[in-house]
């Protein structure tokens, strides 16, 4: 499979890798319910073993944010990759802010994406199959992953 690897320095081991996003944009969308469409967007993911543990879906781009879709399973929001994602979005796309759109009744999801900072910005009342949609933003000043990223050049 075609990408670039970049090996994470973490005590979990793994490995990050990038454009494949005909590998990683199915994977995060499935899990987040929706529907994968080829060139949606570029992707990030985190492997262990072979087997995908993370993935982001970076799409929307339009020179000042961008929407982030993100997924995991186990143990995977390590701060090297969060340093990565971020860095990306805030130093390579030079993105302003980031948004993520949730369902409300995800409050698992709700409640890691106000972890690493994201704030809720509206509720979209009726906007989603079980209720609610949650527009949350996380502004390039508010972000305090991008100095955990752990790499010399670009990465896409």
């Amino acid at each position: 499979m075609a990408g670039n690897r970049l090996s994470l320095q973490s005590r979990r081991g793994g490995v990050i890798i990038f454009n494949q996003n005909d590998r990683i944009g199915p994977w995060v969308i499935q899990k987040a319910g929706g529907t994968w469409t080829p060139g949606r967007g570029q992707t990030i993911g985190w492997e262990l073993y072979g087997e995908l543990k993370a993935g982001v879906l970076v799409e929307d781009w339009n020179g000042a944010s961008c929407v982030l879709h993100v997924a995991g399973q186990g143990k995977w929001a390590t701060t090297g990759f969060l340093g990565i994602v971020f860095d990306y979005v805030f130093n390579q796309l030079n993105c302003n802010c980031a948004f993520g759109i949730v369902a409300g009744s995800n409050t698992e999801c709700l409640e890691f994406a106000k972890h690493v900072g994201f704030e809720e910005v509206i509720r979209l009342e009726r906007a989603h199959p079980d209720g609610d949609l949650v527009l949350l933003r996380m502004l390039k000043e508010a972000c305090r992953w991008v100095s955990q990223a752990h790499h010399p050049h670009p990465i896409m």
